[in-house]
């Protein structure tokens, strides 16, 4: 009798054994095919990709009803709770991007009401923002802006007729770089006026 539970316990022994060679064999190869594609997966299951991930959720939660039988409530917790946080990270993106959005109108308001009257032909001078942004959700000022597409949408696209705008680099001397700028552009007649967009303030050079 001694000797067969000795013989159960060596044969478990080497199951133990086993398992914690093929565990120290299987983890440096799970990490080598995981690692490489690690980035990729952070990125689309973020806040930004939230809902990349559904299909995959929908699909990890049929298969633990179908496999788990009886139990099956219990898997559809944390479905719902992907839901739910999905929606609570809509709402934010949605609040971030309607900010964004009043800040372009802001700025376009000030753009048309320091212009004065309707011109034909705007540069736009932009300052290089230095400002954090969340993709298209939250966009620094000058995004928001448009390169002044903003405030054609606020004259209902009746002014100005043409845009074009260029960017430099933020340095101490930017604003005054830019304001040399723009009267070189008025001086050689290239637009009816100038917006010069700084973070969001908006002035505006005439000619």
């Amino acid at each position: 009798m001694q000797d067969s539970y000795s013989k159960i316990s060596i044969q478990e022994r080497c199951k133990s054994h086993w398992a914690v060679i093929l565990i120290a064999i299987l983890t440096p190869l799970l990490l080598m095919a995981v690692w490489p594609i690690l980035p990729t997966h952070v990125t689309v299951f973020s806040m930004m990709h939230t809902y990349a991930g559904l299909a995959l959720v929908a699909i990890m939660t049929a298969y633990s009803i179908d496999a788990y039988g009886e139990k099956a409530k219990a898997a559809t917790i944390p479905f719902v709770i992907f839901l739910i946080a999905a929606l609570a990270i809509d709402t934010h993106l949605t609040h971030a991007a309607i900010k964004s959005g009043l800040t372009g109108k802001k700025m376009a308001q000030e753009a048309i009401q320091k212009t004065g009257q309707p011109v034909g032909n705007v540069y736009i001078v932009i300052i290089e923002d230095d400002y954090p942004k969340l993709s298209s959700f939250c966009v620094i000022p000058n995004e928001a802006f448009g390169w002044g597409a903003a405030a054609r949408y606020e004259t209902n696209y009746r002014w100005p007729k043409v845009l074009q705008d260029t960017t430099i680099v933020r340095t101490p001397d930017a604003i005054t770089d830019a304001k040399q700028l723009s009267s070189e552009i008025i001086s050689n007649r290239q637009a009816d006026c100038v917006w010069i967009v700084n973070h969001k303030d908006i002035d505006v050079v005439k000619r």
